[in-house]
């Protein structure tokens, strides 16, 4: 029998750059070993591995470029990886892998092909986007429904799936197009996730009202998230339709001045007509791509520009015809003149498109600076505070021990209620009421936390009395239902110790809104150098937070002007204004501990609005790069795109043993490998890259 030859590839149809390396992974089996292996593309034999010691089984990857292969752009090809067996008795029989077909592009095609890649993504999200919008909200009310829904949902991002599978190259790390899809997917599994999640009953009980809350929130993000994705795929077709638009109307320009050069030279009737029908063909084609790029007024300009070019190039041929050949001639400057006015108005629209992006990238990087520059000065204000702090503040020391031990107690209520509520299950038989109660004194007990570890001492207080009511009612529930399942006999054993860590909960928080009366006692009084250095940091903040407003209001612009949003930018310039009001406040009053808090918070909240900013920015940059749009420059971009990412997505394969001259040579450079030295968490792993070439 011949050698069984298995491939493994994203496709048996591959279209691919010719600057790009071929996915494909074969094993070879055979009981008398595999003697060699070879790829045969089209009608040449292609060396694969030729092993130095009989084997019955070899694996490995192809992994050769178009180019190295010496094939050109537009050719199609099959490919078959084939190995020979070591039969000494019959002969060497070969044996081979299925036929894959491999269709070679370049620059061009591939423009073409990723354009035809992000209209069909953008399709297909567009059907995704259609089916969450429909639904009813929500879209079930009991749990057997929910997850029925969830099961079907699921299926919405299948045509996503089946282009990513098509597309595969499109799809590596980093690109554009793996950035939409990857959120996507993201905020589509965290919904159904959720979903699944409040529907583990699979029963018709009705669905608590904060999980629908939840829910809606969730199914929000996505529907928000989608729309952004979709927006962007279709600005970045409509950018490449733009640029395939401009190009050819150049092209017809340049063709309308030639006819009028020709025609003043006293060139033969027969060949100004020639020209004009190419300038026919050209306007059928011009038509075409105004219709693909669907922008409004300029199609509509274009549209009309060539009506009127078609209506002076069939009038010329009438007057010809009338034997007014004079008549007709004088007419071809006005069509030339009407063909380069299309095509200024063309390339306007082009040239404008491209200054609003770079004027987006002005912005982008004048508000990164400005909000590097005020996290800096608001933490040297920080600094400023502490140092006051430490030079005037009579009893300070002791307000910072007090603060200490607010972070203690209500570290202590949050991990006692927590346990509680991780706990408590229907199925062990505690009751929802219960399992709601919990979860609501965890949620709010968080609250107590965040505030105290803000240093916000109103904000804490407001909260701690919230906090302590609804831990109490848990507390309480638990306390009765145990008591009345104890009379029947029936009770649960864990109820105690759980009722008793509520019990630590409540007592925790009690004691910490006792802290946070002395606290306030303790802030309303301040020497006299400690008020007056109070004051004057609290002008500085005041400036900063006027600063931070005016930052807060571009990032609000920019973050509705950039394509796929800068989630967290507003949410972070929110922040840092509402911390930097606190801290001026703080300040006023000489609380000087507090506006430490305040201050540290708000310099966070720029850091995250910085971080988020970054992002926005370089998901812009990506679909710039991306959308290079056709002719030379975007032959440029392609082939320095595909350059780029192989260097970064090619995988480290381990060398065959043949690649090596001799066999000697090959077990010396193994050896060397072997006794070199690596950082001791990497040995085991050097070890094992050893053991595998070992038994190569």
């Amino acid at each position: 029998l011949a050698p069984t030859v298995e491939v493994q590839t994203t496709s048996d149809r591959i279209e691919i750059e010719y600057n790009r390396r071929l996915p494909i992974s074969w094993s070879a089996r055979d009981d008398f070993g595999v003697d060699r292996v070879e790829a045969i593309v089209g009608d040449k034999a292609v060396p694969v591995r030729d092993p130095l010691e009989n084997s019955l089984s070899l694996e490995g990857s192809f992994r050769k470029t178009p180019q190295e292969l010496g094939l050109e752009p537009g050719q199609e090809v099959e490919l078959v990886i084939r190995a020979w067996d070591n039969d000494e008795v019959s002969g060497a029989k070969p044996g081979d892998s299925r036929s894959i077909r491999v269709k070679v592009l370049g620059p061009q095609a591939s423009s073409r092909r990723m354009m035809r890649l992000w209209r069909e993504l953008r399709d297909a999200l567009l059907d995704m986007l259609a089916e969450h919008v429909t639904d009813p909200d929500p879209p079930a009310a009991t749990q057997a429904t929910m997850l029925a829904w969830a099961g079907e949902a699921a299926r919405r991002l299948d045509p996503v799936d089946a282009l990513v599978e098509q597309y595969w190259d499109a799809f590596q790390a980093n690109t554009v197009e793996s950035l939409i899809v990857d959120e996507v997917r993201r905020v589509s599994g965290s919904l159904l996730r959720f979903a699944q999640s409040i529907s583990m009953g699979r029963t018709d009980e009705p669905i608590r009202a904060p999980d629908l809350a939840s829910f809606s929130d969730l199914r929000t993000d996505l529907i928000q998230r989608s729309e952004q994705a979709i927006l962007m795929l279709d600005q970045m077709v409509r950018y490449q339709a733009l640029a395939k638009l401009n190009r050819l109307a150049q092209m017809m320009a340049q063709q309308g001045t030639a006819l009028e050069d020709r025609n003043e030279s006293g060139a033969r009737l027969e060949e100004v007509l020639g020209r004009m029908d190419g300038l026919e063909n050209q306007s059928d084609q011009l038509r075409q791509a105004a219709r693909e790029f669907n922008g409004g007024d300029l199609s509509e300009f274009v549209e009309g520009s060539l009506d009127d070019a078609d209506r002076l190039m069939e009038r010329i041929r009438e007057e010809v015809g009338q034997n007014r050949e004079e008549d007709g001639r004088g007419r071809i400057p006005t069509l030339a003149e009407n063909l380069r006015m299309m095509a200024a108005g063309v390339d306007h629209m082009q040239r404008q498109m491209e200054a609003e992006g770079e004027e987006m990238e002005n912005m982008l990087e004048e508000l990164k600076e400005e909000l590097e520059r005020l996290e800096s000065e608001e933490r040297d204000l920080q600094e400023q505070t502490v140092a006051a702090r430490e030079r005037f503040g009579q009893g300070q020391d002791s307000i910072a021990n007090l603060w200490a031990r607010a972070e203690a107690l209500a570290a202590a209520a949050l991990q006692a209620v927590n346990e509680v509520a991780s706990s408590v299950d229907t199925a062990l038989g505690f009751s929802s009421q219960e399992l709601l109660l919990s979860q609501e004194g965890t949620e709010q007990v968080s609250r107590v936390q965040q505030a105290v570890g803000g240093r916000d001492l109103e904000s804490a207080r407001l909260e701690v009395s919230r906090a302590i009511p609804r831990v109490s009612r848990a507390q309480e529930a638990m306390n009765w239902r145990e008591s009345r399942r104890d009379d029947v006999g029936r009770g649960i054993p864990q109820a105690d110790a759980l009722l008793q860590k509520l019990q630590v909960s409540t007592g925790s928080l009690r004691e910490l809104s006792d802290l946070l009366r002395s606290l306030d006692a303790s802030l309303n009084s301040a020497s006299p150098e400690l008020q007056e250095a109070s004051q004057r940091l609290s002008l500085r903040q005041r400036q900063l937070e006027g600063e931070t407003q005016k930052a807060r209001e571009m990032a609000a612009q920019l973050s509705e002007q950039l394509p796929m949003g800068a989630p967290g930018l507003n949410e972070g310039m929110d922040g840092a204004v509402r911390e930097m009001d606190r801290a001026t406040d703080s300040l006023s009053r000489s609380r000087t501990v507090e506006a430490e808090g305040a201050e540290g918070a708000a310099a966070d909240r720029l850091k995250q609005a910085q971080e988020a900013l970054e992002q926005a920015a370089a998901a812009m940059a990506q679909m710039q790069e991306a959308m290079s749009g056709e002719g030379q420059s975007g032959e440029r971009s392609q082939a320095q795109r595909g350059d780029e990412e192989e260097q970064h997505r090619e995988p480290i394969e381990i060398p065959a043993p043949e690649e090596f001259q001799t066999p000697e040579e090959y077990r010396k450079a193994l050896l060397e490998g072997m006794q070199g030295e690596v950082p001791s968490e990497f040995e085991s792993l050097k070890r094992r890259y050893y053991e595998e070439l070992v038994r190569q």
